[in-house]
């Protein structure tokens, strides 16, 4: 996973991680492929934004009884 991540070394330059100061959580929604790029969309989004982060499977996204923040972000990811 480490090598992977620094690749984005430098993420910051161009994620604008500052137009984010005001969202305290993302929730990343997709299914197949797209999950595993969420997950680690997740990783990278936690370590260099400082937001908590989660991925969900869209097909459980549904009926999960996922607590909505006012200052939550949700990402749809799809091919």
């Amino acid at each position: 996973m480490q090598r992977y991540l620094k690749s984005f070394e430098k993420f910051n330059d161009d994620f604008p991680c500052d137009a984010l100061k005001e969202i305290k959580e993302i929730v990343l929604v997709a299914c197949g492929t797209a999950y595993h790029a969420s997950l680690m969309g997740k990783k990278i989004l936690e370590r260099e934004c400082g937001i908590r982060a989660t991925a969900l499977i869209a097909s459980e996204f549904y009926n999960d009884e996922f607590l909505w923040n006012k200052d939550a972000l949700a990402i749809f990811v799809s091919q």
